[in-house]
């Protein structure tokens, strides 16, 4: 249901003491979820990866998916995700569960270390909106937060995109 690319990063949220969750309908796998939780202050639940395969849209599977995620990682004070912001249906789906929709400027305006943790803790290297559950003033990350975005971002995001650059450079 993803791309090559995005495939390796879903697997990255193992990595992250992450979870996959799959819904199965009739049989057949209808979609799947991942996610995981950046255990720092504030604790952090980022929804990384929710598809629906097509013929199972509008079954609410999306908001079904992203609401067990959320149960999942119940100790999170924030809980976000990102995608682009011409993805219409997972911002609706995403607004119809609470959350509100930020662009990066918006949240680095509101809080410049938060932004920063978000946007490390959640690899987001395409994405230009954010999708925020929670209270932002109350989510202000420590130091060690920060640190711990900064080595999820170099180890799981940037260095293995630095190996796939060189490799398509050769």
């Amino acid at each position: 249901m993803m791309g090559k690319w995005h495939a390796y990063y879903a697997s990255q949220a193992g990595a992250l003491e992450g979870v996959g969750l799959v819904a199965i309908v009739d049989g057949r796998v209808a979609g799947s979820a991942i996610g995981y939780l950046v255990d720092a202050s504030p604790p952090l639940g980022v929804v990384y990866y929710v598809a629906v395969r097509e013929e199972f849209r509008g079954l609410m599977l999306g908001r079904i998916l992203i609401l067990s995620l959320e149960e999942v990682l119940d100790s999170a004070r924030l809980y976000v995700a990102t995608m682009q912001s011409g993805n219409k249906r997972s911002i609706r789906t995403f607004k119809s569960l609470c959350y509100k929709i930020y662009t990066w400027r918006e949240l680095e305006e509101a809080d410049e270390d938060l932004a920063e943790y978000i946007y490390r803790s959640t690899c987001s290297y395409e994405d230009d909106i954010v999708a925020v559950k929670g209270v932002l003033e109350e989510a202000k990350p420590s130091r060690g937060a920060l640190e711990k975005a900064r080595g999820i971002w170099e180890e799981t995001c940037y260095k293995p995109w630095l190996l796939w650059r060189r490799r398509r450079a050769i």
